[in-house]
């Protein structure tokens, strides 16, 4: 059962990052190939993406909250049994942590993305102007 538990929060993890990858994929390139204009954006989105099944793996499987279904937790306390009702709640934690740190990962990019964006439009804008006035 332990290796049952094990697999399905693997699972959900994964299936998240597939699933936000399908959804973000193109306006990560979007974002990317305007801010880089250069062939290496291909390079970094395929880092992004990588960071998106890196970061909703790691952080959907807790294993030290799986390690409670083979140690106790106290001295005195059971081991947790493995049944249909604690894999399920392990996975939708597994869902719900997936989720949250990859927002956390995607809200980071975005706004460092806008942050060299604003500040890249401000550079294009004062040589614009520079070449205006020549």
């Amino acid at each position: 059962m332990l290796l049952l538990l094990l697999l399905s929060t693997f699972i959900s993890a994964l299936l998240v990052a597939v699933i936000v990858n399908l959804f973000f994929k193109k306006p990560l390139a979007v974002i990317l190939k305007r801010l880089i204009e250069d062939e290496i954006y291909d390079s970094w989105l395929k880092y992004m993406i990588f960071a998106i099944y890196v970061v909703s793996i790691s952080s959907g499987i807790s294993l030290w909250k799986i390690e409670r279904y083979i140690y106790p937790t106290a001295q005195n306390l059971p081991v947790l049994d493995i049944t249909g009702i604690s894999i399920a709640f392990e996975m939708y934690r597994s869902i719900i942590n997936s989720l949250t740190s990859i927002a956390w990962l995607l809200l980071t990019f975005f706004i460092v993305a806008l942050i060299i964006f604003v500040v890249k439009r401000i550079f294009e804008n004062k040589k614009r102007n520079d070449y205006e006035d020549n």
